[in-house]
């Protein structure tokens, strides 16, 4: 039998396939952009696989990362054997599930959406760093107590399902998630925070720290190798966890989600604009589903659609109306109308009201905010020749340009495009 399998890994090599008694054959999921099938493929290894087995195989001259589906009996054709296996662990069967669900809703190649279930590179990692988890010496103490609105929305929020949190901004929305979290992972269940922007991650992040729990923390200025690290640090932690990340976290191999929160979920960023062209707010229900969990959309503005959604099908709609920090002053304000030229006698664009205010904070040692109401930094992009205007393809609308990443966007349908 050793002989055998000598003359089997040679003529792996050699591109001669011998087929040998004793071998397994398994269906594999190709994780790849560039596989355009519409169902897996056969590999053949010489051991027992787990389903759900994260394991590296050849595609063409290609080497690809793939999920092992199912065990299925010798073909009548000549299959490549499985290269290596990555791990002991395997991907849960609601992940298999989610991508089954993934291919029949959204039309994509059946490899990209495969692609966004494993690691961004096919190397294996050599050692996994285990995240530590969070002391509590100084946990709950950080953090401000609860108000009434917030310990009513924690009463409301009990059984598994869809729930649509409508808080005002500074009413305490993170400080529920906290607390959701808390409960979830004290159930011995695992924990998906989403968010739109990095700056959001770290946030929620430094706010999750309380938690005696570990917790893995994604974003874009990671490196592919740490991506890597932490997403086979997930596939491998046998203790619930926190994942806290933008909508790639929805696909992270979490075991045993009990709770999946959206952070500022009327965002345009949790659309994904390439393939597939996924709604993370659907994805993030059917797996919320799949799990048997909380689902839980938080933001200031809920999208029409969604606020419609919930009332239709009786889902709870709770409602922060009163900011969490307890502050005796009244907010002072002052209208200064625009179009009356006396108010700008010391300068063309800010009013003379607008810069007492802000001498005076200035004298008292105190910071002032100025809300710009403006996206982009330019409303229009207009060619000098010849008069030509960028316009949004779908809407026949202006587009607007950004310069901090010189690209155009339409922030009526959220297209976007590079710019000429």
């Amino acid at each position: 039998m050793q002989n055998a399998l000598i003359a089997f890994r040679i003529g792996i090599y050699t591109g001669k396939y011998t087929i040998l008694r004793g071998m397994r054959y398994y269906e594999v999921l190709i994780g790849d952009m560039q596989f355009h099938g519409s169902s897996a493929l056969t590999y053949c290894w010489e051991h027992e696989l787990s389903i759900g087995s994260v394991v590296r195989i050849a595609l063409r001259s290609r080497s690809v990362l793939g999920i092992v589906l199912r065990e299925v009996p010798r073909p009548d054709f000549t299959v490549k054997p499985i290269a290596a296996i990555a791990s002991n662990a395997t991907v849960p069967v609601e992940t298999l599930q989610l991508i089954e669900w993934l291919k029949s809703y959204y039309p994509a190649p059946f490899g990209s959406i495969i692609r966004q279930f494993l690691p961004p590179v096919t190397s294996f990692p050599k050692k996994t760093n285990h995240a530590e988890a969070h002391s509590q010496k100084d946990s709950w103490s950080k953090l401000p107590p609860l108000t009434i609105d917030q310990k009513q929305a924690l009463t409301r929020i009990e059984a598994t399902g869809p729930y649509l949190l409508h808080g005002i901004t500074g009413s305490g929305k993170t400080r529920i998630y906290v607390e959701l979290a808390q409960r979830t992972l004290v159930q011995g269940r695992s924990v998906i925070i989403l968010t739109p922007e990095i700056g959001l991650t770290q946030h929620i992040a430094e706010q999750c720290s309380v938690l005696p729990y570990k917790s893995v923390v994604l974003h874009s200025r990671l490196t592919s190798a740490r991506r890597r690290d932490l997403w086979y640090e997930i596939l491998e932690s046998k203790e619930p966890l926190i994942v806290i990340g933008p909508r790639s976290a929805l696909f992270t191999p979490a075991h045993n989600v009990g709770l999946i929160i959206m952070d500022e979920a009327h965002d345009q960023a949790y659309k994904n604009d390439a393939s597939p062209h996924y709604r993370t707010d659907r994805v993030a229900a059917v797996l919320a589903n799949l799990h048997n969990a909380i689902f839980l959309p938080g933001t200031a503005t809920p999208n029409i659609e969604d606020y419609y959604t919930f009332a239709t099908k009786s889902r709870p709609i709770i409602k922060l109306d009163t900011l969490a920090t307890a502050d005796d002053k009244e907010l002072v304000k002052q209208v200064v109308d625009m179009k009356d030229s006396s108010n700008f006698g010391r300068s063309r664009i800010l009013s003379t009201p607008l810069l007492s205010v802000i001498e005076g904070a200035l004298a008292k040692q105190e910071q002032t905010l100025l809300f710009l109401n403006r996206r982009g930094t330019a409303s229009a992009i207009l060619c000098n020749s010849c008069g030509w205007r960028a316009m949004c393809s779908h809407c026949d609308l202006p587009l607007t340009y950004h310069a901090d990443i010189h690209s155009l966007q339409c922030h009526t349908c959220g297209r976007r495009s590079a710019a000429p």
